[in-house]
C-alpha cells in the first residue's frame, strides 16, 4: 500500500489520482502517429490558381497545379502531390516567379519551375538553377485570381 505524506480520503485520492493515470495510461498506449498534427488532405483543398499542361521530351503529358501553398504534378500517368513554395526573381529576371516543389525535402527530391515574367508558361529547371535540356515547356490552361 501507498503511505500517504499527510492523510486523504480515499475518496478524494481517487478523484484526484485516478483520472489522472488514466489519461497518462491514454497518453502511452496511443501510437505517436495519433498526436501528430493531422496529415494534408490526399488533394488540395483549395481549386488551382494557375493550371500548366504540356508534353515532356518523351512525348508524355505533364500538368503543373498551383495551389497555393500546395501543388499537384501529374507526370508519366503519376500523381505527386506536396508542399510548394514560390520565390521572386531568377537570373536576370526579377519578377519572374520561381517554384519549389517539396522545398521543406531534400534538394534531390525538390523540383524547380520558373515562369518569366510576360511569358504565360513555365520552364523545367536542372539543379543549377538552368533551363533543363531537353526543355519541357508548359502552357498555362487555366487560371484563378488569389485571394
Amino acid at each position: 500500500m501507498l503511505r500517504r505524506p499527510f492523510p486523504l480520503p480515499d475518496t478524494i485520492a481517487a478523484m484526484f489520482l485516478r483520472p489522472a493515470a488514466i489519461a497518462f495510461a491514454v497518453l502511452v498506449a496511443t501510437p505517436l502517429a495519433a498526436h501528430a498534427a493531422p496529415a494534408h488532405p490526399s488533394g488540395p483543398a483549395q481549386p488551382a490558381y494557375a493550371v500548366f499542361a504540356g508534353l515532356g521530351p518523351d512525348g508524355q503529358p505533364i500538368r503543373f497545379e498551383d495551389h497555393g501553398t500546395r501543388y499537384r504534378l501529374r507526370l508519366h500517368g503519376h500523381v505527386r502531390e506536396g508542399d510548394l513554395n514560390t520565390e521572386r526573381g531568377w537570373k536576370s529576371d526579377p519578377d519572374a516567379t520561381l517554384y519549389v516543389l517539396d522545398w521543406q525535402g531534400p534538394a534531390a527530391r525538390q523540383t524547380r519551375l520558373v515562369r518569366r515574367t510576360g511569358k504565360r508558361d513555365v520552364l523545367f529547371l536542372d539543379s543549377h538553377d538552368k533551363v533543363a535540356r531537353p526543355v519541357i515547356r508548359l502552357a498555362r490552361i487555366a487560371t484563378r485570381a488569389p485571394r
